[in-house]
């Protein structure tokens, strides 16, 4: 959908929802990484990272979701690998 000027509407609240959180980092903390369950190193060298090293890292991964195909996995297989690979840094 495109609005005035040719500007594609619909990403203007995610562009919002991206910047808000990513203003968050530097003022609170909260457990936000790259992995769905991140392992204690992956933590450890994503908190090693500056805020603005932290907003690559986690753009990269957005990019890295929208640009993967879609699986063939069931809802069921993913959990289930999920179950049996869980190594959370809890």
């Amino acid at each position: 959908m495109r609005g005035a000027g040719g500007a594609n509407i619909l990403a203007i609240p995610g562009v919002f929802a991206y910047t808000h959180l990513m203003n968050m980092l530097e003022t609170i903390s909260i457990d936000v990484y790259p992995w769905a369950a991140p392992t204690k190193a992956q933590r450890a060298w994503f908190d090693a990272l500056s805020p603005d090293d932290k907003r690559k890292a986690i753009r990269a991964a957005i990019d890295e979701g929208f640009d993967s195909p879609v699986s063939e996995k069931s809802l069921e297989d993913i959990i289930r690998e999920a179950g049996a690979e869980s190594t959370h840094a809890s």
